[in-house]
């Protein structure tokens, strides 16, 4: 069954850093907590990319994604809500989960 990509989602958004400078893990869920039907997760993806598109397609305030940056540059996870369609969170590498 083909997924409807105009859909529109509410997802908490966690942004994490990797051990190659640049590049973040990002993991979406929809609902309060992570679990295998509602979740989405990125390859490996490059933060600018992701910061851009976030800033420009989705709408998240410069400040908002300047904290980010902050927290997962020192090691820590970054959680955020965020509104975006099926086909958005496509186009920024995220794939379904379906465990």
């Amino acid at each position: 069954m083909a997924e409807e990509t105009d859909t529109l989602v509410t997802v908490q958004l966690r942004i994490q850093r990797t051990t190659e400078p640049g590049v973040i893990m990002a993991i979406a869920w929809e609902g309060r907590y992570l679990g295998p039907k509602q979740s989405w997760a990125t390859k490996f993806i490059p933060w600018l990319d992701l910061r851009e598109y976030l800033a420009e397609i989705i709408n998240i305030p410069h400040k908002i994604l300047d904290q980010a940056e902050k927290h997962f540059t020192t090691g820590q996870i970054f959680d955020m809500p965020m509104t975006a369609f099926v086909y958005q969170l496509h186009d920024m590498g995220f794939q379904r989960q379906t465990m």
